[in-house]
């Protein structure tokens, strides 16, 4: 059983589900489950499909920065459908690079709710 995790209004505005909400298990399932599809996509991902596979992953990051509000809320686009009918099984690595460059140029989207801020 997961431990819910403390509300904080900076944890609510970065991420999409809460830090200890997810137990254990599903954690460790779900890491296996996506090891799997990156490695079977990284294996079905050729030369001729680069160029789309790089265009697709533009249009990802471009497309995951424009919020809508919606209620209470908000939404994004992300392309995941569009993507993957045109690249299958090769989806997987390139919404991972995606994924990874989207941290690496956001610092404070990987940080946990509870480190300071200066």
């Amino acid at each position: 059983m997961g431990v819910v995790a403390q509300s904080s209004e900076r944890a609510g505005a970065l991420m999409h589900i809460a830090e200890g909400v997810l137990s254990l298990p599903v954690l460790a399932g779900c890491a296996a489950l996506s090891a799997g599809c990156l490695a079977m996509g990284v294996r079905r991902l050729d030369e001729t499909r680069m160029p789309l596979a790089a265009l697709l992953g533009a249009a990802f990051m471009v497309a995951s920065t424009l919020h809508m509000p919606v209620g209470v809320g908000s939404v994004h686009l992300i392309l995941n459908g569009l993507a993957g009918l045109l690249l299958g099984w090769a989806v997987f690595p390139l919404f991972f690079v995606a994924l990874l460059l989207q941290a690496a140029c956001s610092p404070l989207a990987a940080l946990p709710y509870w480190v300071p801020i200066c």
